[in-house]
């Protein structure tokens, strides 16, 4: 039992660099997904306040 909670243990060991990588990577993709929706909310705000500006011109 003890041999296999150490070869568990080794096998975890050696898997946690890949998990950290992967973990990293992830995050990554989510800031760059967290980016590209905040630029979209800008370009919306940009565009809602065109069409407002062109209202009052027409209106």
């Amino acid at each position: 039992m003890e041999d296999k909670l150490d070869s568990l243990e080794e096998y975890l060991k050696d898997l946690l660099p890949a998990i950290l990588d992967e973990v990293q990577t992830i995050s990554k993709k989510l800031d760059k997904i967290e980016l590209r929706q905040q630029i979209n909310t800008l370009t919306i705000k940009e565009h809602d306040e065109r069409l407002r500006d062109l209202e009052v011109k027409v209106g």
